[in-house]
């Protein structure tokens, strides 16, 4: 008589075990949140990880944060297929090719997807800039979404209570957007008849984006009489100083996902205007001046100190998160868009992916693949099943 093992390895392939959840590969909820980090200097890359042995940590900046080590995952071999140079921090999360030739036409990013499918935040996506005015976050025409580059006023727009005149000049001016909205749906409609097919398919795109106007209206309206959150933060004021700045908009980002304020973040960090800088007692000169070293020593050095302060940084951010239970529901993405300002590299971008319930590995290799791979291995992971996002080639499988 045959026995059992025999008999299973018999049925080869035709016998499969069923899905055990003692087994099962962790993936993150459909209401996970997400937050989205982009220095735009790169890292050097010998300092950041241990090429000959990426999970010895010590001494490099890893080791900043290893307090979190089975939280995150740092990801080599990333990059946005035809994208170098400092201009591919505009499609740094939309993916869009050829940003530094004349023309670039930018698209879509990932948090536009992502917060299209959810209604129930004040803030769609809380998009944050230190270093300049430009936003990552760029809307379904790949124009740039509102940006946020003062700590007062995002304080002030998340928690603050409008006054009674504050509300009144608010609800005029939303009544007054809707009343030109009116107008313009009106006129536009008279053209309507006689039109070409061409101009009718225009014209019906012209039609959506009042629609899509009036949904942002009435959203604002509504939101205009619900209560903001009290928080235990008081208004920092206008932060000017570099790194006091980003650690100050790392609490507004954990307090903002706290009060359900938000549940996308995405904060712009422009080094390349910075013409000094403060890290502990010492003061440097040119971030750009200084990411161009030329291995030269003195200047290395100074860049690395300088690294070394945006990975304690986060180290902070990742405990704040971890301290408000937010951070296995929370994906960050801390990264740039360049893998080394030095020569302007972006073929293998510093990506580390933080948080989100995920089976974190600390360090992966992902083989030249397409950053939107990961982008849409998010998008799928929130529940919305988009088959590709940008230039994916397929779903990052890695985690």
């Amino acid at each position: 008589m045959m026995n059992r093992k025999e008999f299973i390895k018999l049925l080869g392939c035709a016998l499969a075990l069923p899905k055990l959840e003692t087994f099962a590969t962790k993936s993150p909820a459909k209401n996970s949140k997400h937050v989205f980090i982009c220095q735009d200097l790169g890292y050097v890359k010998e300092q950041l990880y241990n090429a000959q042995n990426p999970l010895q940590t010590k001494g490099y900046y890893l080791d900043l944060i290893k307090d979190h080590q089975k939280d995150y995952t740092l990801i080599k071999g990333l990059h946005h297929p035809m994208v170098s140079g400092h201009g591919g921090r505009k499609c740094f999360l939309t993916g869009a090719k050829n940003p530094e030739r004349a023309g670039f036409k930018n698209s879509i990013s990932i948090d536009t997807v992502l917060a299209s499918k959810q209604t129930n935040y004040r803030f769609p996506v809380l998009n944050l800039c230190v270093g300049g005015t430009k936003s990552l976050s760029m809307d379904h025409t790949g124009a740039q979404n509102q940006v946020l580059c003062k700590t007062d006023e995002a304080f002030k727009k998340l928690f603050v209570a409008h006054s009674a005149k504050e509300k009144q000049e608010l609800m005029t001016r939303i009544e007054a957007g809707f009343s030109s909205l009116d107008t313009l749906n009106s006129q536009s409609r008279l053209y309507q008849k006689n039109l070409s097919k061409n101009d009718r398919s225009s014209l019906n795109k012209y039609f959506n984006s009042i629609r899509e106007l009036e949904v942002i209206l009435q959203k604002e309206k509504y939101w205009l009489h619900q209560p903001k959150p009290k928080v235990a933060m008081t208004n920092p004021g206008r932060v000017e100083d570099y790194f006091d700045k980003i650690k100050t908009y790392y609490k507004i980002i954990a307090l903002a996902l706290e009060t359900k304020s938000t549940d996308i973040a995405v904060m712009n960090i422009i080094s390349t205007a910075i013409t000094q800088l403060r890290v502990g007692d010492e003061i440097y000169a040119g971030y750009h001046n200084l990411s161009h070293h030329g291995r030269a020593e003195k200047k290395l050095k100074a860049l690395i100190a300088i690294e070394r302060k945006h990975f304690q940084l986060f180290n902070e951010f990742l405990h704040d998160l971890k301290s408000r239970k937010l951070l296995s529901s929370t994906q960050v993405i801390f990264s740039s868009n360049l893998e080394n300002a030095s020569n302007h590299k972006a073929d293998n971008l510093p990506v580390l992916l933080a948080g989100g319930n995920y089976q974190h590995q600390q360090f992966l290799n992902a083989k030249k693949q397409p950053l939107s791979n990961l982008y849409l291995r998010m998008l799928q992971d929130k529940g919305i099943n988009h088959k590709s996002f940008s230039n994916s080639t397929e779903i990052f499988r890695h985690l």
